[in-house]
């Protein structure tokens, strides 16, 4: 009869845990085509700013400071969620995310109507703070949740699902891109010289016709408000009781030091999170090098630029998901670096002169640099525990780095358009020597 009794319990006990994983896979589903909203978020603005520019009546240099303000924003978000995390409860942090992705929605939406640089860029902040708590949140609960080993996959999926989401982005802007530079005959697809530069008198003279352009924000704000509707309607199908309902899957975390005794490393964590931002300025402007620079890309092939490096952040991501099982991360980071590395390097010589080298290696670029951050986190969290009030580092480097980078890129694009190219591969080299320098003194603290 006891034994009986054991095979029923373990039945059931079966039964339960697969039922648990069916929520687990839509739970990360979903949260991960939240990302990929955020994903949207953050790429919709490289093929349109020049739009931006010239909605705001604003040169390049100038819309790329709205870019520095939603990078403080993400930057904030991040220092939010570390604030709360302790004392929130696991419902309450559910429920914020949903509210955060239904929010973006609206932000998506209002944004080609905005022709005031300073509403556009407290849209940018606030979409920016929404982003920065999503992520930590995200992360966070992955690795406190999950062993360090199973919740790598879901670090790396969570990254793919943002890079699908921005590499949609541009894909989604084309059509409407290309409508408007029918609509306008006198278009020039490079907007440098001056405010009204990029539809010459002509832009002037219709200023009243509704823009296609508008249309892709709108599209992109419908689908991320779907999204959101989704997310909440698992929540109120109780999915967090589902899933975190078995204390079994509770791990232990790795401990979290007094800051006395690591913060040394968490110095060289935000230089190394600082490089990561090579990603947002390298999507942010590759557009508009390809179509100022001597490369002289007409907006189709721009696009599709944009678009190729994308390809390679998904492909470089999906990857990283597949190795990060076999793999540790900071074997996975020393390769990616060096790809990167190289690939700006090549790009920067040869690129501006060769439009084939500059397909290539902007595709190599994108395949390399995917998986540097996600890795970078779980290396640390290795190190000590980031799931709680240290998380807002990895976003402090990443926010401060696509801050001073963004504004000094968009300073040198005003000079020379390809400059964007050399920065990318300047900072490439720093990050080798950066992450050198936390291997070394990681190998001197387990010592210690």
């Amino acid at each position: 009869m006891h034994e009986e009794d054991t095979l029923l319990d373990n039945g059931h006990r079966e039964r339960r845990d697969q039922k648990t994983l069916v929520w687990v896979v839509l739970f990360v589903t979903v949260s991960s085509l939240a990302m990929s909203c955020y994903g949207l978020f953050i790429s919709i603005t490289g093929p349109t700013l020049q739009f931006l520019a010239v909605n705001t009546d604003s040169r390049i240099d100038q819309v790329s400071v709205v870019l520095v303000v939603r990078s403080v924003g993400v930057f904030v978000g991040a220092i939010i969620f570390s604030a709360l995390s302790s004392s929130m409860k696991r419902s309450h942090h559910l429920w914020s995310l949903s509210f955060t992705s239904l929010a973006l929605g609206a932000l998506l939406t209002v944004t080609p109507f905005l022709h005031s640089r300073a509403l556009l860029g407290i849209v940018q902040a606030v979409g920016g703070i929404m982003f920065g708590y999503f992520y930590g949140g995200i992360e966070a609960m992955y690795l406190k949740h999950w062993s360090e080993a199973t919740a790598r996959p879901f670090v790396q999926i969570t990254n793919v699902f943002f890079i699908v989401g921005a590499f949609l982005a541009p894909i989604i802007a084309k059509p409407f891109l290309e409508m408007e530079s029918r609509h306008h005959t006198n278009a020039r697809t490079c907007h440098i010289d001056s405010k009204n530069a990029l539809y010459d008198t002509d832009r002037l003279a219709e200023a009243d016709t509704f823009n296609p352009v508008i249309w892709c924000f709108v599209a992109i704000g419908s689908y991320v408000t779907l999204v959101a509707i989704i997310f909440v309607v698992l929540l109120l199908c109780g999915i967090e009781k589902k899933i975190f309902h078995d204390k079994r899957n509770e791990i232990e975390a790795p401990q979290e030091r007094p800051i006395k005794e690591v913060w040394v490393l968490f110095i060289l964590i935000f230089m190394y999170m600082f490089c990561v931002s090579n990603l947002m300025v390298f999507q942010s402007f590759i557009y508009s090098t390809a179509v100022c620079s001597t490369l002289d890309m007409n907006v189709r092939k721009a696009s599709f630029l944009n678009s190729l490096y994308w390809i390679g952040n998904i492909v470089g991501s999906v990857s990283g998901v597949l190795v990060s099982r076999y793999f540790k991360p900071n074997l996975i980071i020393l390769l990616d670096l060096a790809g990167t590395s190289a690939s700006a390097i090549i790009m920067s010589i040869w690129g501006e002169e060769n439009e084939v080298v500059m397909w290539i290696f902007t595709f190599l670029f994108g395949f390399f640099v995917a998986s540097v951050r996600p890795c970078g986190v779980v290396w640390s969290n290795q190190v000590t525990n980031m799931t709680r009030k240290y998380m807002f580092i990895f976003f402090a480097g990443s926010g401060a780095g696509t801050s001073v980078m963004t504004h000094v890129t968009g300073d040198l694009f005003q000079i020379i358009p390809f400059s964007m190219v050399y920065v990318v591969a300047g900072v490439s080299l720093f990050h080798i020597l950066v992450f050198t320098l936390m291997a070394a003194y990681r190998r001197y603290y387990l010592e210690q």
